[in-house]
C-alpha cells in the first residue's frame, strides 16, 4: 500500500509541476505586450528520492522557484543606450527651435549680412556719395535689429528649456521615492520566501527611466538592494534612501541641485547624460555661443 501512495504521489508531482509551467507559459504569452514585463521560467528540481529496502526510488520533481529571464549585462547596455537615446531626444527640440531661428530663407541673417556687405563695397567704389553713406549705415541698422531679434528668440528658447528642466525633477524625484521603496518591499518579499518577480520588473522600468532622464549607473549593495549614481558618482538611490533633485533660478537660468542626507550639491550638464544633459548642454553651451558671437558683433 505504502509503494501505491508513493507511486501515485510521484504521479500527482508530475502533473503539479506540468500545470504550474503552464500557468507560467500563459502569463509569458499575455504579458507579451506589457512594458516592463520579464520572461518568467519554473525551475524545476527532483524532490528528495525515497530508499526502501536498499533501493532508491524517485519521488517525482517539483518547481523550486519562478524565476526571471533577466541578464545583467544587457540591462546594463539598456542603461547606457537609454541614457543616449534621452540625450539626443531632450536636445531635438530646442535645436529644431534654433534652427527655426537661424533659418536659411531669403529673409535670413545670412542675406542681411551680405546686403551689408554689398553696401560696404558700393561705397569703396564711391566713399564720397552720400546716397552710399547713408545705404551703409541702413544695412547696418537693419543688421543690428536682426541681430537683437535673434538674441530675444534665443531667449525664448532659453525660457522654454528652463520649463522642460523644472517639469522634469518632479517626476524624476518621483521616481526615485519609488525606487528605494520598492527596493525595501523586494527586500521584505524575498527574506519571507515570496515571488518578488512583478515588483523587479516594475523597478527596472523606473531604473530605465531614470537612465533616459538624467543617465545612471547601477551596482547592488551588502543587502541586495539596487543602488543607481550618476556616472559622476553622487547618489541617486542608496538602498531605500532615494536623493533629492530641486531647482533653482539663477540669472535666469534653471540651475539643478542634488540633495543626499544634509549635503547639496550643484550640478551642470558634465554631471548628467540622458534628457537632461541634451537640455542643458544646449541652453549652456549651444545658445551661450550663438549669443556670445551676437555680442561681438560691432553695431552702428
Amino acid at each position: 500500500m505504502a509503494n501505491l501512495i508513493t507511486s501515485l504521489y510521484t504521479g500527482a508531482s508530475g502533473i503539479y509541476t506540468s500545470q504550474t509551467a503552464v500557468q507560467i507559459t500563459g502569463n509569458n504569452i499575455t504579458n507579451a505586450s506589457t512594458e516592463g514585463y520579464t520572461r518568467q521560467a519554473a525551475n524545476v528540481v527532483s524532490n528528495t528520492p525515497l530508499t526502501q529496502s536498499g533501493l532508491t526510488y524517485g519521488t517525482g520533481s517539483s518547481v523550486d522557484s519562478i524565476d526571471r529571464s533577466s541578464d545583467t549585462f544587457i540591462t546594463k547596455q539598456l542603461l547606457a543606450q537609454g541614457a543616449t537615446y534621452g540625450e539626443y531626444d531632450g536636445a531635438s527640440t530646442p535645436l529644431s527651435d534654433i534652427e527655426q531661428v537661424l533659418d536659411i530663407s531669403d529673409t535670413s541673417l545670412s542675406s542681411d549680412i551680405d546686403s551689408f556687405f554689398d553696401a560696404w563695397e558700393e561705397l569703396s567704389t564711391n566713399p564720397a556719395g552720400t546716397t552710399e553713406r547713408q545705404q551703409v549705415i541702413q544695412e547696418a541698422a537693419d543688421l543690428a535689429e536682426h541681430f537683437q531679434q535673434i538674441d530675444q528668440q534665443l531667449g525664448d528658447v532659453v525660457e522654454s528649456i528652463n520649463t522642460s528642466i523644472e517639469s522634469i525633477i518632479p517626476d524624476l524625484n518621483d521616481n526615485l521615492l519609488q525606487i528605494a521603496n520598492l527596493n525595501q518591499s523586494i527586500m521584505q518579499a524575498e527574506m519571507s520566501g515570496g515571488d518578488a518577480n512583478t515588483l523587479r520588473d516594475q523597478r527596472d522600468l523606473l531604473v530605465q527611466e531614470v537612465s533616459e532622464t538624467c543617465g545612471a549607473t547601477m551596482y547592488t549593495d551588502s543587502n541586495g538592494m539596487l543602488c543607481l549614481q550618476l556616472e559622476n558618482g553622487l547618489p541617486l538611490v542608496t538602498g531605500n534612501v532615494a536623493s533629492t533633485l530641486s531647482t533653482t533660478t539663477v540669472s535666469g537660468l534653471s540651475e539643478i541641485t542634488l540633495t543626499t542626507g544634509n549635503t547639496s550639491f550643484d550640478l551642470d550638464y558634465e554631471d548628467f547624460s540622458g534628457e537632461l544633459k541634451g537640455l542643458l548642454e544646449v541652453r549652456d553651451v549651444t545658445i551661450r555661443y550663438f549669443k556670445m558671437i551676437l555680442t561681438c558683433w560691432p553695431t552702428p
